[in-house]
């Protein structure tokens, strides 16, 4: 399993703002989850201006079928 920190996950923030920052954002995760071998991978930390219904559309959006059983979202209050 790999925990991964993802903080800023549509264009309203880019990926310049979140290294400034010192996060991830989702779009540079995208292309390099394929490469991963883990058999889960949890993202965390996403930024509070987020609601988890919307974050899990945008997996649900954005991730190849073939991913969706292995990337989860960590379960927020």
């Amino acid at each position: 399993m790999s925990v991964m920190e993802v903080t800023y996950w549509d264009n309203k923030k880019s990926v310049e703002n979140a290294r400034e920052w010192g996060h991830i954002h989702l779009e540079e995760l995208l292309p390099r989850l394929e490469g991963l071998k883990n058999e889960r991978i949890v993202l965390i930390h996403a930024s509070a201006r987020y609601s988890t219904k919307y974050l899990e559309e945008i997996l649900d959006a954005r991730l190849p079928e073939y991913l969706k059983g292995r990337v989860t979202l960590f379960p927020r209050p």
